[in-house]
């Protein structure tokens, strides 16, 4: 098991996945006989073999809850996000926009440089 661990830790370090899915086990009897499985049980085992309708909505709800909370959790994520594209995109504007001013003025000088000069002449 030590070694089991230290590879997964080596692979994965501290990260954890799920699926975003509810997955709502209607029966924890299986026909196939695994050895290795921990969601399956015996009939012996099982206090009912099928889960009831209120459990089943239960469970639902819950589910539903969850994953509010994980579209609540990514729509502030992605706001945040979209907040410093937008502030990023403003500054790269503003800098855009001091550049353009400035080689307006840059071509007036100019141009009122060349005219003064013509007049002199």
């Amino acid at each position: 098991m030590r070694i089991a661990t230290e590879l997964r830790d080596r692979g994965y370090h501290n990260v954890v996945t799920y699926s975003r899915k509810v997955f709502i086990p209607l029966t924890h009897l299986c026909r196939d006989v695994c050895h290795y499985c921990t969601f399956a049980q015996t009939p012996k085992n099982v206090e009912s073999p099928y889960m009831s309708v209120d459990e089943v909505l239960v469970l639902a709800k819950e589910g539903a809850k969850q994953a509010r909370r994980e579209t609540d959790k990514r729509v502030d994520q992605i706001n945040r996000e979209a907040d410093k594209r937008a502030s990023q995109i403003v500054t790269e504007a503003k800098k855009r926009t001091d550049q353009l001013q400035a080689e307006a003025e840059a071509q007036s000088e100019r141009a009122t440089d060349t005219a003064t000069d013509k007049i002199a002449n």
